[in-house]
């Protein structure tokens, strides 16, 4: 006889279901009530076992007629119905959703949202600008092994009103009769402000427009009541307070010197109280009190103010510019003589009325140069030398002043004299050669520079025992040289 244990099936978590058998094999028309011993069925399956299958086990029948074979069934456990429930939440206007969370109803053997495979997600109709109201939260998705996610419910997302609130700046004292100023309180919703005053005796609002009417003062009430997005906003108020008016009358500067002494400044109110002077750049000039210190040249503005008490109003600053001048100096810079070509360098002189240093400069550097105060001749022409003092913290640049200086190359020989008959050669590299007329006139003969300096040299040697003579300047530097006899008669000798 053949034992078959017939399948069955149970979700997820329930408890088995009762096994039953299916029999091939009896004889002469004989069913199980002839087994004196019913088979029994088993399975690995128990209530926590997953979503598989699993054999059904048939053994133990026996009856006196039959030898017993055993067919296995299959017990499949399939998922448990798992239901969504979209939680409801809540949100102000404006605001971003919230993260949407969920709820579950289904979960067996003690199972809870760490089990799912994937995470049910949410959408809802809402934006950041949707209006107040309700909106659905519609859940989707989601998996789990034992578990079939096929309903969900849909929760509900309320978006209320948001709060808001306004931006009202303090109110300056204002001077009686200054007419209308606009109101510029903001709110946070960006909704219009509306605006009311304690005592139209002293200021009426109409819109944002202020006008004032009076002389004391009146609370300004800044409003918003809200829409259907907003809640109202808390009022603001900021009290306006109206004095009478003041004017400063400060008059222009006179510029300065810097070296000049310490000056005090007049400016009146029509309040008649007192007017205070700050400097805007006190590395200039400094204020005390009313007395300016001047501490350097340049611009600087003087503000005068006055700041008002319990029944003036403060008045408008008003600036003058302050201008403080360096001093002025001269240059005192002499014509300049003429120079010979082989003229050695030279010493300018020139000063300035500060006391300060002046330099000097060439126009023509292929005539001559100038270190310092140094001139060096280097060529024939003619080329200005600039005198220029560039001032200094105390003093403004002098003038320049421009002389010109001319270097000239002597061609020829001029005798003053007859006493020397010959010279040659002339010009010289070294040995100068000349006749005297006068044997007598050899021990007066001097060399000087173009300068007039006598310039120590052999005296001079005869050189045929007659009146001819040598003198050897081979050591002296190139230039202009005069031969002298002593008796105010000379002649040019060039030296090369």
């Amino acid at each position: 006889l053949t034992v078959t244990a017939n399948d069955k099936s149970r979700v997820y978590g329930s408890a088995n279901p009762t096994f039953d058998f299916n029999y091939s094999g009896f004889m002469n028309g004989e069913t199980a009530s002839v087994l004196s011993t019913l088979p029994t069925a088993s399975t690995s399956a128990t209530t926590s076992s997953g979503v598989n299958t699993y054999s059904i086990v048939p053994s133990g029948a026996a009856a006196a007629n039959y030898s017993f074979s055993y067919v296995n069934g299959t017990l499949s456990v399939t998922q448990a119905p798992l239901t969504v429930i979209a939680n409801d939440a809540v949100r102000t206007y404006g605001s971003q959703n919230p993260v949407f969370t969920f709820s579950y109803s289904g979960f067996v053997n003690g199972d809870d949202a760490t089990v799912l495979n994937v995470q049910p997600t949410a959408t809802t109709t809402a934006s950041a600008q949707s209006n107040t109201g309700t909106y659905p939260i519609t859940p989707v998705g989601g998996a789990a092994n034992n578990y079939s996610m096929t309903t969900f419910q849909t929760g509900t997302l309320t978006i209320t009103k948001a709060n808001q609130t306004i931006t009202f700046a303090a109110l300056t004292p204002l001077a009686s009769g200054s007419g209308a100023t606009t109101l510029t309180a903001t709110s946070s919703s960006g909704l219009p402000v509306s605006y009311n005053s304690s005592d139209v005796s002293v200021a009426t609002v109409s819109g944002s427009t202020m006008t004032i009417v009076g002389t004391g003062s009146a609370d300004i009430t800044a409003s918003q009541p809200g829409d259907g997005n907003f809640n109202a906003a808390t009022p603001v108020v900021q009290t306006q307070v109206v004095k009478t008016g003041q004017t400063i009358s400060f008059s222009s500067l006179p510029s300065k010197l810097i070296s000049d002494a310490p000056f005090d400044l007049s400016a009146t109110s029509s309040s008649g109280l007192a007017v205070s002077f700050t400097s805007s750049d006190p590395t200039i000039a400094t204020i005390t009190g009313n007395t300016v210190t001047i501490v350097a040249p340049g611009s600087v503005i003087i503000t005068a103010h006055q700041s008002g008490d319990a029944t003036y109003v403060a008045a408008n600053d008003v600036n003058q510019t302050l201008v403080i001048n360096k001093l002025s100096q001269t240059i005192t810079f002499a014509i300049l003589d003429t120079h010979l070509l082989h003229d050695q360098p030279f010493t300018l002189s020139a000063t300035s009325s500060s006391g300060l240093t002046v330099a000097f400069s060439s126009s023509n550097t292929s005539v001559a140069t100038i270190s310092g105060n140094t001139v060096t001749i280097l060529g024939v022409g003619s080329t200005n030398i600039t005198a220029a003092q560039a001032g200094n913290s105390t003093y403004s640049k002098a003038a320049d002043v421009v002389q010109e200086l001319t270097i000239k190359l002597i061609t020829g020989i001029e005798p003053s004299a007859t006493a020397f008959q010959e010279v040659y050669p002339n010009p010289t590299t070294g040995l100068i050669n000349f006749t005297l007329q006068k044997e007598t006139d050899a021990a007066n003969v001097k060399l000087f520079d173009a300068k007039g300096r006598e310039i120590a040299v052999e005296k001079p040697v005869a050189t045929d025992g007659q009146l001819h003579f040598v003198i050897d300047i081979s050591n002296l530097n190139p230039g202009m040289y005069l031969l002298h006899n002593g008796a105010s008669q000379a002649v040019k000798v060039i030296k090369n």
